[in-house]
């Protein structure tokens, strides 16, 4: 049962203060070309190239405190952490069209990627309760891996306002994760998927209706080699039907009503069940029998184009099993690990609205609101009884053209408290800003931003268990602000929209 603090048997507090600041640079470098040997086929091949190196220093004060409020630790804690990741991808495809019928065609694709990510982790604690000392940890964290994904896709007519798509796509991953916190461990992942897929659609006047079917084969290897060997494999075949109706009731209206089950697998981190320690009291494992998450999906929508706008709104019932859902545990020594499980079952039943307009002239605003009643049953991990919560998120970028070459923009971001087995997360609120003016006969571009200009990010977090009551605040220290300069080389395209620093 949800308690709160004073109903618990409280033996200690822990209080921690802190902030931390980042700096990193980046290079990327993308190589691509397209090859047409005749009117019915195109060749594509691309390679892209990305490097970045990130270095993270954060200063706390740590009290720890019995039931009685005597100080039982008291120490100042340094963290460092050096971040290097290495990302590569080669890609290519194939498409033809058949001659005597432009509308039927096939197509291949094939993409393999590989990475590399090193991270170097410092922490020095300065004692003062309940003896002068210094206590020194480091952490080191190497990830490796490779993607290979393969598809051939075939598409053609049926009658006058008809088309069949048909095809295979398939997808292999492996990752290798080694962690010396001090003790050594390593943590294999593999996943193998074989998909087949067909859709049909057809239009009967105002009417059109589109029916879909996709089955899929995955087999899953997770397999911890150090401290202790361990081996968990899993595979399942799982279906996945959807079916779309769309009516036009004008020529600037359209009713849409559609089904569909979707699938959410869990990555190499959320089996490995290894901890993985973010600092010295701080720690994450994944969970090896984690089930992937499935969702079934209704929706009802309404869609609007006019002259100056366009506004699509959708009415939605979505019910979730097996959904993961985080959960944190003391493990003494006030060390918290967060561990993930599945949920019985999580509902949501909502409304998403989606808006843009260009009312005013050399602009442009969009603004899509998500909002939705949630209710979550975790009584399967021991908590009774269901939890509730109206949630969601509004979202608004806008773009002015305010000079030659000159361009504004500016992101707003609210969102809505949100809540899991343990406990919730605040509501929080904030705005982006930036600058883009286009310089040398508009072949290259110098651009300014900065991330949340007002000082309003600040997230929330509290958990109650019947062992842990755990509070947790997250704000920046100032506004994120980035200078950049981009070159145009040939006909590559500066993008109009602006990226901002420190998302997500």
């Amino acid at each position: 049962m949800y308690k709160h603090p004073e109903n618990l048997n409280k033996k200690s507090d822990y209080l921690e203060n802190g902030q931390f600041q980042n700096d990193g640079w980046s290079h990327s470098v993308f190589l691509g070309s397209a090859w047409d040997p005749n009117p019915y086929n195109q060749i594509e091949a691309g390679w892209t190239y990305f490097l970045q190196n990130s270095f993270h220093d954060g200063f706390s004060d740590i009290s720890n405190t019995n039931h009685l409020g005597q100080p039982l630790s008291v120490f100042n804690s340094r963290n460092t952490k050096d971040n290097y990741e290495r990302e590569g991808e080669f890609s290519f495809s194939w498409e033809r069209q058949f001659r005597n019928q432009e509308d039927r065609q096939i197509a291949f694709q094939f993409t393999h990627s590989d990475f590399d990510e090193a991270e170097d982790l410092g922490f020095e604690q300065v004692y003062s309760v309940p003896s002068v000392y210094t206590q020194l940890n480091s952490i080191g964290i190497d990830k490796n891996g490779n993607q290979q994904e393969w598809m051939l896709d075939f598409v053609t007519p049926l009658g006058e306002e008809g088309e069949l798509e048909a095809g295979y796509a398939g997808e292999r991953v492996f990752e290798n994760i080694e962690y010396a916190n001090p003790a050594f461990s390593r943590f294999e992942f593999t996943q193998t998927i074989h998909a087949g897929y067909a859709q049909i659609g057809k239009r009967f006047g105002i009417l059109s209706a589109k029916a879909g079917l996709r089955a899929e084969q995955t087999h899953i290897r997770a397999h911890l080699l150090a401290p202790s060997d361990s081996l968990s494999r899993n595979a399942y075949f799982k279906a996945f039907p959807t079916l779309h109706l769309g009516l036009e009731t004008s020529s600037r209206t359209e009713l849409a009503l559609s089904y569909s089950k979707r699938l959410n697998r869990p990555d190499s981190d959320e089996l490995n069940p290894n901890p993985e320690y973010t600092d010295p009291r701080n720690a994450e494992a994944g969970n090896p029998a984690l089930l992937p998450e499935q969702t079934h999906s209704v929706e009802l929508g309404f869609r609007y184009k006019g002259n100056a706008f366009t506004l699509a709104n959708t009415l939605y019932y979505r019910y979730e099993y097996d959904a993961f859902t985080e959960l944190r545990q003391s493990l003494g020594d006030n060390t918290v690990l967060t561990t993930i499980e599945n949920l019985n079952a999580q509902q949501s039943a909502g409304l998403e609205i989606v808006l843009n307009s260009n009312l005013f002239a050399r602009s442009n605003i969009n603004l899509t609101g998500n909002v939705f009643h949630r209710t979550i049953d975790a009584t399967d991990l021991g908590y009774a009884g269901q939890k509730r919560v109206v949630s969601g998120n509004i979202k608004v970028n806008s773009t002015f053209q305010i000079g030659a070459g000159t361009r504004a923009q500016f992101n707003a971001f609210y969102y809505f408290p949100s809540i899991n087995p343990q406990g919730k997360r605040s509501p929080y609120f904030y705005l982006n800003g930036g600058l883009r003016q286009q310089v040398l006969r508009n072949r290259a571009a110098i651009t300014l931003t900065a991330t949340d200009l007002l000082y309003t990010y600040e997230v929330k977090r509290r958990i109650e268990s019947e062992e842990l009551s755990q509070r947790t605040s997250t704000r920046r220290r100032v506004p994120i602000v980035y200078v950049g300069f981009t070159w145009k080389w040939n006909n590559t395209k500066i993008k109009d929209e602006l990226l901002f620093e420190g998302e997500n």
